[in-house]
This record gives structure tokens, sequence and C-alpha cells, in this order.
């Protein structure tokens, strides 16, 4: 998994710039993307606990596709019970 600046920066609750400055020093592992960095997760496995932060993301993450999914079921439950049409209006 690899993250942006602005994320390593608030797992480490430091700054960008001092991200950047860290890259520079080779004292963080960056991948260039084109022109911008990316940085593994990994890599902060001394400072954090690496499988909390992938689990707190894949939780996000299925909250979000989770929210863009309107009313789950509503189709079935019309199918299920006709005088329930109001839930598509």
């Amino acid at each position: 998994m690899l993250l942006k600046p602005k994320q390593v920066a608030a797992l480490l609750n430091i700054s960008t710039r001092t991200v950047h400055r860290n890259t520079k020093s080779g004292a963080f592992k960056g991948v260039k993307v084109g022109s911008q960095y990316r940085y593994p997760l990994d890599q902060f496995s001394e400072i954090i606990d690496v499988e909390a932060v992938k689990r707190k993301i894949n939780q996000t993450q299925e909250a979000s596709v989770a929210a863009a999914v309107n009313v789950p079921g509503a189709i079935d439950a019309l199918a299920d019970d006709p005088d329930e049409e109001s839930l598509l209006s």
C-alpha cells in the first residue's frame, strides 16, 4: 500500500515538509510516481502498528462503498411486499 506525503504526515503527526526532508535525506524511502512521491506503508512498521492502519483503511473503504449504495435491499423489499412502493419514490 502506497501513501501520499500528506497521509504519511498525518500518520506520523509531522508536517509534509518534514516528510519531504526525510525523503531527501534518505530516511524515508519514497517511490516516484510521475512527479510525486508515494511511500510504502510497511517502511513505518517500527514506528506505528502497520496492521492497525491497514485495518482502518479497509474499514474506511468498506464504509465508503456501503454509503455509495443508496438503499441496499430496497428492490428486494419491494419484490417481497408490493405495498412498500414508497421505498423507491
